[in-house]
């Protein structure tokens, strides 16, 4: 990571920051049902998969639904095809059979591979879309180059939930989402300490920079991690999967987000009349 940072960290992220684009429409779904669809791909993608494969078929299948009518019928499909095209990119690849299995059946091998024509057709052929843990896994250690593990984890947390609870994240660059993400990770942690150090990346300073709000983007992170912890929330796949022994981050995570909750909802009663 040294040598990374040192021969070519300004080139990679100038460049990414340069390539990253948001979701080309914002959902015509309901956050409920995407969040359904989106808490089916995380299980599936299992607790050690690679978050960058969810975030990339969230990116498409935002994309598409965003951009065009999707039968409801045909909504668990298309981001199964999604997923499959994430994958193909990321890598490892499984075959189609088990992506049928894993649906129990709700679509054969067939129409998979039918649906991920369409889906490729409909984007017009996309490059590999640039997504938050791009930058995250960067940010993370940077804040602390000899145990950035317990940040990164943290952040990718609060993104994923975020990526699941709130579609209208859709309409942020994920440079800024991952800025975010890692600044409450580093304040939730007990970590105030690392902020400063933080903010004199030139990653993050060109994150901010695009942000429309910063702030309010991380309010609305930790608004989303609460509510994945919230018994009455039915999809809560990203907890199970960040919160599990010895750290216990997702819990550690809510917990701290609770203790912010007045102040997060002051902050998004006053910001969501000039965003939205």
């Amino acid at each position: 990571m040294e040598c990374l940072t040192r021969d070519y960290s300004a080139e990679m992220f100038s460049y990414l920051l340069v390539v990253e684009a948001k979701p080309l429409g914002l959902p015509r779904i309901s956050n409920i049902t995407r969040a359904c669809v989106v808490n089916w791909l995380m299980n599936f993608n299992g607790a050690d998969g690679n978050p960058a494969v969810i975030q990339s078929a969230c990116w498409f299948f935002d994309s598409v639904v965003g951009t065009g009518h999707v039968q409801f019928d045909k909504i668990q499909l298309v981001a199964a095809a999604c997923y499959w095209i994430a994958q193909k990119l990321h890598g490892p690849v499984m075959p189609a059979t088990k992506l049928v299995i894993y649906s129990e059946y709700a679509f054969t091998a067939e129409r998979l591979l039918a649906a991920e024509k369409a889906v490729l057709e409909k984007l017009k052929f996309p490059t590999q879309p640039v997504v938050a843990q791009d930058f995250i896994n960067y940010l993370a250690w940077w804040c602390d180059r000899d145990r950035p593990g317990e940040i990164e984890v943290a952040a990718t947390f609060l993104y994923m939930s975020g990526l699941m609870v709130d579609k209208d994240l859709c309409e942020e660059f994920p440079s800024v989402i991952a800025a975010a993400s890692v600044r409450n990770a580093v304040l939730l942690l007990r970590k105030k300490d690392l902020v400063t150090h933080l903010q004199m990346c030139p990653v993050y300073k060109s994150a901010e920079c695009k942000a429309v709000n910063l702030l309010y983007t991380c309010s609305v992170l930790r608004r989303a991690v609460r509510t994945v912890a919230a018994p009455i929330f039915e999809y809560k796949v990203p907890y199970e999967h960040y919160g599990i022994p010895p750290s216990y981050i997702a819990q550690r995570i809510v917990n701290a987000a609770n203790e912010l909750s007045v102040m997060d909802t002051r902050i998004i009663k006053r910001d969501q009349a000039n965003i939205f």
